[in-house]
């Protein structure tokens, strides 16, 4: 449901203990309570959503972004049997040490340890060092992935339908309908919430 430290906040938030607001006439945008964000999301009808937006549009699905979609890096040149690839990409961040490298189906490759040299040790912006040998092919697109986001998420747009007594599951700071409906809205504690109030 959510990301609820304490078993007891989690139980109080699946029973509706947070509060609660029904949402049934197009265009009107929810914003829950300071503190607070919808966790859970009832449709009573077909339901097409207008405004999506998560408290963390890298992390759970929205309109705002495309969650768990991180990126990807492509081969300058084929890496054969080596840590260190040379990427299209000048430069390459220093947010991807750490991030794990797949290939275009999805299949683990190696860890990127370090970014900016090359397997001389001269600087170089675009090359990646690898925890591992591996053999990538020239021009191959390789999926990332980190300890937060993961790849393959795609667009929520207007035109996606949602059926009557599904319950989708997020942490929504916005909610707005495309048409007349219903839905109900189950509120919980928001991130920031739950860092300033430790249980």
């Amino acid at each position: 449901m959510a990301t609820f430290a304490n078993q007891g906040v989690y139980s109080q938030a699946s029973f509706g203990q947070h509060g609660s607001a029904y949402l049934k006439t197009a265009a009107n945008v929810f914003i829950p309570p300071v503190g607070s964000v919808v966790v859970a999301i009832q449709c009573l009808a077909l339901t097409k959503f207008d405004v999506l937006e998560s408290e963390d549009s890298n992390r759970f699905f929205n309109h705002v972004n495309v969650a768990h979609n991180i990126g990807d890096l492509i081969s300058a040149a084929k890496c054969d049997n080596s840590r260190f690839l040379d990427t299209t990409t000048d430069p390459v961040s220093k947010d991807r040490i750490n991030q794990a490298l797949h290939d275009d189906q999805g299949r683990f490759k190696a860890i990127i340890k370090g970014v900016g040299f090359n397997e001389a040790g001269d600087e170089d912006a675009s090359f990646v060092e690898l925890d591992r040998k591996v053999t990538i092919n020239a021009a191959e697109t390789l999926q990332l992935v980190s300890g937060e986001q993961g790849r393959g998420g795609q667009d929520i747009v207007d035109a996606t339908e949602f059926p009557a007594g599904l319950t989708i599951f997020g942490r929504f700071s916005r909610v707005s309908l495309v048409a007349d409906g219903g839905v109900i809205l189950y509120l919980g504690p928001s991130q920031d919430y739950e860092k300033r109030n430790p249980q």
